[in-house]
């Protein structure tokens, strides 16, 4: 006997009843405002790096001067940001809206698209969130080393 090698075999005889799609519409319900908060987010972060900013010509010392020079962010660095949010985003959207089209229509192959799309959205998150804490680890071994020589 031939075994197939889908997946989707194993649950051919499982079938979501009424609380569960209730709680599909819910989660791509909370999704879609996850991603227009988001979108909204990135709007105003265009706005703020757009609008002129004053200098007072102060020179700040301590964590002031720090948190100076970080907010005055370069372009690259907020659109790169937006982009690399967006495409996230992306995902989480696709799932979303699918998933209400799966439910709505009674398509199963729209539904298992929707929890593709919500496994390469966390899939994304945690690739970023790794490449993230390794850069911080560098940056710590890096900083440490360069203090404890001093």
């Amino acid at each position: 006997m031939e075994q197939d090698n889908r997946s989707s075999d194993l649950f051919n005889e499982m079938s979501i009843d009424g609380m569960g799609k209730q709680y599909i519409r819910s989660i791509a319900s909370w999704a879609m405002v996850m991603v227009v908060v988001a979108v909204i987010g990135y709007v105003i972060e265009i706005l703020d790096f757009l609008r002129d900013k004053p200098s007072d010509g102060r020179r700040v010392e301590g964590f002031g001067g720090l948190t100076e020079a970080m907010g005055n962010s370069s372009a690259f660095s907020v659109f790169f940001g937006i982009a690399i949010g967006l495409l996230i985003n992306f995902f989480l959207f696709r799932f979303a809206s699918q998933a209400k089209a799966g439910l709505d229509g009674h398509d199963q192959w729209k539904l298992n698209s929707s929890f593709s799309n919500l496994k390469a959205y966390f899939m994304a998150c945690s690739i970023i969130l790794i490449i993230v804490l390794v850069f911080m680890l560098l940056v710590f071994v890096v900083v440490g080393a360069r203090f404890g020589t001093m």
